[in-house]
């Protein structure tokens, strides 16, 4: 038995990271704000200084670049005025890289980090990978999900969890 939970923990795996895109992030709700981050794979030097955010209309780029010297990371706080389904636009002087947003009501497939290495996409699978570059990682910080269900709000882990035990447990009394 164990070979052949080794072996299904593979794709598991793959297939948790892309419910939690699903089912574990809630799109922003306008009028809250949100942090948007950029980790920079080098430290950060004149090229990072001059890092620009540019957002679709229904979001508000509240704070000019703060930036972590030392974390190598440069973050904006946003807030979305209203729904919107579209792709933040970070701007360096060598080019731009996009990073999708989702704000507003409804459960929709959520990417909350655009990564750069192949490991972590494996984790983060919602959005492409990032080309060659100074970035590592976009990051957005988005609020977290529950699945209603019975009069119930808990994360999509504990139902899958009440829901294996519960089918485990009727297996073995069909026996």
């Amino acid at each position: 038995m164990l070979v052949a939970a080794i072996i299904l923990t593979v794709p598991m795996v793959l297939l948790f990271a892309h419910l939690e895109a699903w089912y574990g992030l809630a799109p922003l709700p306008p009028g809250r704000g949100a942090l948007v981050t950029v980790q920079m794979k080098t430290p950060l030097d004149l090229a990072a200084a001059s890092l620009s955010l540019a957002a679709p209309p229904e979001i508000v780029i509240e704070t000019p670049p703060v930036r972590v010297i030392g974390e190598r990371q440069v973050s904006w706080r946003i807030r979305p005025k209203a729904p919107v389904s579209g792709a933040l636009r970070i701007v360096m002087p060598d080019g731009a890289v996009e990073k999708t947003i989702q704000a507003g009501a409804g459960r929709r497939y959520i990417s909350d980090r655009r990564v750069r290495g192949l490991w972590d996409h494996i984790w983060h699978p919602a959005e492409s990978r990032l080309p060659a570059g100074n970035i590592d990682w976009i990051e957005i910080r988005y609020p977290s999900s529950t699945v209603h269900w019975l009069g119930l709000d808990l994360h999509w882990l504990i139902w899958l969890a009440l829901f294996s035990l519960l089918s485990a447990s009727l297996a073995h009394i069909r026996r």
